[in-house]
């Protein structure tokens, strides 16, 4: 985590936001930011990505990581995404970052923008395929080649969970909660196995 992170993620947001309006008239429908049950897709979205979270990190995961360690001939792990040494702000901010700004600044590119246009042109599978691996590539973290290649893969199908949610109900906040719960239990890990 850097704080370049958040401030690029809030002010890229921040340009969407002000950019949509102009060039979308009907931009909160088109992003899944529909009227409705905002609090109820996302505690559907929680759920899933509480249940999606043990299935990508024991399945996917350690399947990748089976085939990078033959392929390396070194033992494989996804790097560290937060420091160890943060003072008790910056674990505070780490929070804020996990929990708030990275699920919403994330979900609203990857699923409000570049899922939906990547879905009208290509169809719900390749579209949703294409936004995860932009997601995985965004997760790309300076480590050991095979490290920082199993993160990114194991990224590509979150990223595609993560698409099918507002493609099934229609709502960007599913996604958003999943994102949430994935992070949420990401930093509960972390912190428990220092």
């Amino acid at each position: 985590f850097q704080a370049e992170d958040g401030i690029r993620d809030v002010a890229v947001t921040g340009v969407q936001t002000c950019a949509l309006p102009i060039w979308h008239p009907g931009w909160r429908d088109a992003v899944g930011l529909r009227a409705g049950s905002p609090l109820r897709d996302l505690v559907a979205g929680f759920v899933f990505g509480a249940v999606a979270y043990p299935v990508i990190a024991v399945v996917v995961a350690s399947s990748l990581g089976l085939v990078l360690q033959r392929i390396s001939g070194e033992a494989v792990r996804t790097p560290e995404q937060v420091p160890a040494d943060l003072p008790p702000i910056g674990i505070a901010l780490v929070v804020v970052y996990a929990i708030l700004v990275a699920p919403v600044a994330e979900e609203f590119f990857f699923r409000g923008v570049l899922f939906p246009a990547a879905r009208a042109r290509l169809g719900l599978w390749p579209g949703a395929f294409l936004s995860g691996l932009a997601f995985g590539l965004i997760h790309y973290v300076p480590a050991p080649w095979a490290d920082a290649v199993l993160l990114m893969a194991v990224m590509v199908p979150t990223g595609v969970a993560f698409a099918w949610i507002p493609a099934r109900r229609g709502s960007l906040y599913g996604s958003i909660g999943a994102h949430v719960a994935f992070n949420v239990i990401g930093l509960v890990l972390i912190y428990a196995a220092r």
